[in-house]
């Protein structure tokens, strides 16, 4: 009996603890810091063509037209199957050194990273519902060589992404 009891008033403390934690700040209810995503998303993003070369990672926010995926050209079919209507984009990126890396984008899309001709699944995903400037950020295991990104959905007419090495 006492050990019930003991147990109940841990259980009942730990819950009053958390419920009395201030909630996080929009934009950090995520398994990794997202500071420089909130940097990035909060400046003005770089304009890309779908289909382009990239000489580098882009250094901020870039943003890209979606097309019907009848016109997208896309250069690997997406791993999750396209609804009607779906649009989509991509580009083709260097990456310089093999390692993690957080993609992060605005919409609610699929993204696809395909390198070597084989699609690389995300470790990790995340949202916050409270942030504002994106919607998801992903975190991939990329190696060094160009790196096909593709996006994929529908109720989207652009999508503004970054690519960054993971900090941690």
């Amino acid at each position: 009996m006492r050990l019930n009891l003991l147990l109940a008033a841990i259980l009942l403390g730990e819950t009053a603890a958390a419920a009395d934690a201030p909630p996080k700040p929009p934009c950090e209810n995520y398994e990794w810091s997202t500071a420089r995503e909130q940097a990035a998303f909060a400046a003005t993003p770089t304009e890309a063509t779908s289909g382009a070369t990239l000489d580098a990672l882009p250094a901020g926010t870039t943003r890209i037209a979606l097309k019907p995926l009848s016109e997208a050209g896309l250069p690997t079919a997406p791993e999750k199957a396209p609804k009607d209507g779906a649009k989509g984009a991509w580009l083709i990126l260097p990456i310089a050194a093999a390692g993690t890396y957080h993609i992060t984008l605005d919409g609610r899309l699929w993204v696809d990273a395909v390198q070597a001709g084989q699609t690389t699944a995300p470790k990790a995903h995340g949202g916050d519902p409270s942030c504002k400037l994106f919607h998801k950020s992903l975190r991939f295991d990329l190696q060094a060589g160009p790196l096909t990104l593709q996006f994929s959905g529908e109720g989207a007419d652009s999508v503004t992404f970054t690519i960054l090495p993971a900090a941690e």
